[in-house]
């Protein structure tokens, strides 16, 4: 049988923050920033757990709200030169000032909280200037968010199949 996902279209709007609106304050005094797998000691559903420490161990840096030692929602964050964007599976590359937001999730029952605008709100405080975010064109809460937040489209990639071979298309 032939896996027809293995033939999606997938297309990926890249965001970066609008430098000329003013910077949020935020409202959500307790995230936690952890950037060793060493200090990663919170309750969390074991389908996360494993990205959780893979992506610490790639050093790239957590942020997160709990709540009695148990995460209510998460974003990590990352400078590498090297980025993995998995839902195309290609690498881009970054300068050294420029940030990545990715893989944010909100464990379901802490949903319609407004949780992931704070954990925004934090992290365009910390990197205002140079941080970008992805998000699947198909995300429409997240890409509300995003843009409630004040990020602004930057660019799009789409990623289509042709004779079994990538094509990746730069939309602008």
């Amino acid at each position: 049988m032939i896996n027809l996902n293995f033939f999606k279209t997938r297309k990926l709007h890249f965001y970066k923050y609008n430098l000329n609106r003013p910077l949020p304050t935020n409202q959500y005094s307790k995230i936690i920033k952890i950037n060793r797998i060493e200090d990663f000691k919170y309750k969390v559903p074991s389908s996360y757990k494993n990205q959780i420490l893979k992506e610490l161990s790639l050093g790239s840096v957590l942020y997160l709200i709990e709540e009695n030692e148990e995460i209510c929602a998460y974003i990590f964050c990352s400078n590498n030169i090297k980025n993995i964007i998995t839902e195309l599976n290609i690498d881009i590359e970054l300068s050294d000032s420029t940030y990545y937001a990715y893989a944010a999730n909100t464990i379901e029952k802490h949903r319609n909280k407004g949780l992931y605008g704070f954990l925004l709100n934090h992290l365009i405080n910390q990197h205002f200037n140079n941080l970008f975010i992805a998000v699947e064109d198909n995300n429409l809460i997240s890409l509300r968010k995003i843009e409630n937040a004040g990020f602004i489209r930057y660019f799009s990639l789409l990623k289509t199949r042709s004779y079994f071979k990538n094509k990746y298309i730069l939309c602008l």
